[in-house]
């Protein structure tokens, strides 16, 4: 928890000025999944990364976009029953880069979930341990990169994540609520 603390605060808008340099977050996805083969391989959970072989760009600290990606893969992985599966999937809609994890697990109710970006929260269906604390890191990362995070409904049946990355990278967030239909 402490860890995780320390990376929120760094995390924070008014927080020291972060690197602003061009990042592959498709290299970096793939890399975050290798890291957690281990954690899915224990549950059985295909764990997978869909990317285009070209970079995929977004200006930002490498090391705060690693933290985003760990913790949404991360959660995935550790929400998700055994035998289910979870994705990355990394692009470009309308020439912005997006990345979207989707998953087979249990989601968050649509009334719970401008509530989970929020310190300490914790669905109250959930059972799982934790510290509430990583979707307000990741929430905290995207305000820093100028990105919008959304919740929806997986096409797997769990939850989906979206985060759309800008071309200003301006400081500001939008969390929606409703189902995304992509």
């Amino acid at each position: 928890m402490i860890q995780q603390l320390l990376t929120l605060a760094r995390a924070e808008p008014d927080s020291a000025a972060i690197s602003s340099a061009s990042t592959d977050i498709g290299k970096l996805s793939r890399l975050v999944v290798s890291e957690l083969t281990t954690a899915a391989a224990e549950k059985k959970i295909d764990l997978g990364a869909v990317t285009p072989q070209e970079p995929i760009l977004v200006c930002g600290d490498a090391d705060m976009l690693h933290t985003m990606i760990s913790n949404l893969l991360e959660n995935s992985v550790h929400y998700t029953p055994d035998g289910g599966r979870a994705d990355v999937t990394v692009g470009i809609n309308e020439g912005l880069p997006y990345l979207e994890v989707n998953d087979t697990g249990p989601g968050i109710p649509v009334d719970e979930r401008l509530n989970v970006f929020d310190r300490f929260y914790r669905c109250s269906a959930t059972s799982e341990p934790g510290t509430g604390l990583g979707l307000a890191i990741v929430k905290a990362i995207a305000e820093r990169l100028g990105a919008m995070v959304n919740l929806g409904e997986s096409s797997l049946g769990g939850l989906l994540v979206r985060v759309n990355f800008s071309g200003k990278f301006e400081p500001s967030i939008n969390i929606k609520s409703q189902n995304l239909n992509l």
